[in-house]
């Protein structure tokens, strides 16, 4: 019974082991992607922050450089 099992096993575990390495390249590959992805997903929010900061800045320059600020401090808007 051992010597059928063993025969048995010598002729499935290379094609485990083939299988098996296969499945690991697999998952290997898709923990890359999925870090990248990440990676990628945190660049484009910074890049989103600094473009919305630009456009708070840009809007607050305009409304300083008008003499709104001014005009609501002395009450006269």
């Amino acid at each position: 019974m051992t010597a059928l099992l063993a025969a048995l096993w010598s002729r499935i575990g290379g094609w485990a082991a083939t299988v098996l390495a296969g499945a690991g390249a697999v998952l290997a590959l898709l923990a890359v992607g999925r870090r990248q992805g990440r990676v990628e997903a945190e660049r484009q929010a910074v890049q989103d922050a600094l473009q919305a900061r630009e456009r708070v800045d840009a809007a607050s320059a305009e409304y300083r450089a008008d003499g709104a600020a001014e005009r609501l401090r002395a009450g006269r808007f």
